[in-house]
């Protein structure tokens, strides 16, 4: 092999551009990502209520890397050796690291290519939001519930109701009290929640989008709402894998990964983030522990050696801001105190940190 490794990374999500980073101080790194900013995910919900919020929430991947390239095109199809590209390119390295992420629906991510174009269909719906008097969410996931919090913080006492056909709000492996405390604080800002309730079937009029309508639910009990939002049904981006390394990908999606987070059956193929089948909530705060792991092997592969890193999930995790000014949190077996789910998350939503970590600046006034 040459001096340095070299390493494709496909996807820049959190996960990919962290890994990246990691590697671009020893390898000679290509960067793939079909958009044209960096979009900080996480804070998208603040930004459909705030647009100001809104303008710090992308930033352009031009500094993310310190020597190594940034490619910006779509990956048609990796089967294992050949990144293929959607301009005709086939791209090759020592190394592939897979960091595709999930799609979720508008607005929890923005879908298209074109970010600026994305940012506008966001400021539609935030003009449609705002007129609106009764709001329908449905999911009581995590995002839901956040979506829930963000609009009442906005504009207290906008008619909000949260649909799920669950028992419970945010399911996992988290305690009572956490769950609790967000439906006194739903409670609350008056925020009906309906559990238990299966729709015949979803909305007709698009989601995000003011069109007046209702829906029914299996119970007879009709829904009224002048916007509604879908939050829930996230997959994992794993479309453009071939038919050979695609018997590495498991029946929900996920690719199936070693401990070391080599793909299942392939020495130099590695996979972080919401794409792997790792048993661990899907979130951006287990980028640097990917990535360290992934960087750490591929250096020892390279020099010889054994990849001896090992990646352990951490302890259940997660935190549910409510707006700037509420939410919980429950992490190693115990309830965050509101006051810590402030300053961990939902006061800017760590828009500040990421883009000292992309830009080395905290905002995006004045500047491209």
């Amino acid at each position: 092999m040459a001096a340095e490794p070299t390493v494709i990374v496909v996807g820049g999500g959190y996960c990919g551009v962290t890994t990246a980073q990691y590697l671009d101080t020893f390898a000679n790194v290509t960067l793939v990502e079909e958009r044209d900013r960096f979009v900080h995910n996480v804070g998208l919900l603040r930004g459909l209520v705030d647009a100001g919020f809104a303008d710090d929430l992308t930033m352009p991947y031009t500094s993310a890397l310190a020597r190594g390239e940034v490619v910006h095109a779509r990956v048609v199809q990796f089967d294992g050796e050949g990144v293929e590209l959607s301009d005709g390119r086939i791209l090759y390295a020592d190394f592939v690291v897979l960091a595709t992420g999930s799609g979720y629906p508008f607005p929890a991510k923005l879908t298209g290519p074109h970010i600026y174009s994305e940012l506008e269909r966001l400021a539609d719906a935030t003009r449609d939001l705002r007129s609106a008097k009764n709001v329908l969410i449905v999911g009581a996931g995590p995002v839901g519930v956040e979506l829930a919090g963000e609009i009442t913080s906005a504009w207290p006492g906008k008619s909000t109701t949260i649909i799920d056909r669950a028992d419970k709000i945010v399911p996992g492996p988290y305690s009572d009290a956490f769950r609790d405390s967000l439906a006194s604080q739903l409670s609350d800002r008056d925020v009906r929640v309906c559990l238990g309730v299966d729709l015949i079937g979803l909305p007709l009029t698009p989601a995000g989008v003011h069109a007046p309508s209702k829906v029914e639910s299996t119970s007879g009990e009709p829904f009224d709402f002048d916007i509604w939002f879908r939050c829930f049904g996230g997959r994992p981006d794993t479309d453009y894998l071939g038919s050979t390394i695609v018997q590495a990908v498991r029946d929900d999606g996920r690719i199936d990964v070693e401990p070391s987070l080599q793909v299942a059956g392939y020495c130099n193929v590695f996979a972080v983030g919401d794409v792997t089948s790792v048993p661990e909530a899907k979130r951006a705060g287990v980028a640097s522990g990917h990535a360290r792991v992934v960087a750490a092997n591929i250096r020892a592969i390279h020099d010889g050696a054994v990849p001896r890193e090992r990646y352990v999930p951490g302890a259940a995790r997660i935190v549910v801001p409510l707006g700037p000014d509420g939410g919980a949190g429950f992490a190693a077996g115990v309830e965050i105190t509101q006051r810590e789910v402030l300053e961990s998350k939902g006061k800017d939503l760590n828009v500040a940190r990421v883009r000292g970590q992309l830009l080395g600046r905290t905002s995006n006034r004045g500047r491209p």
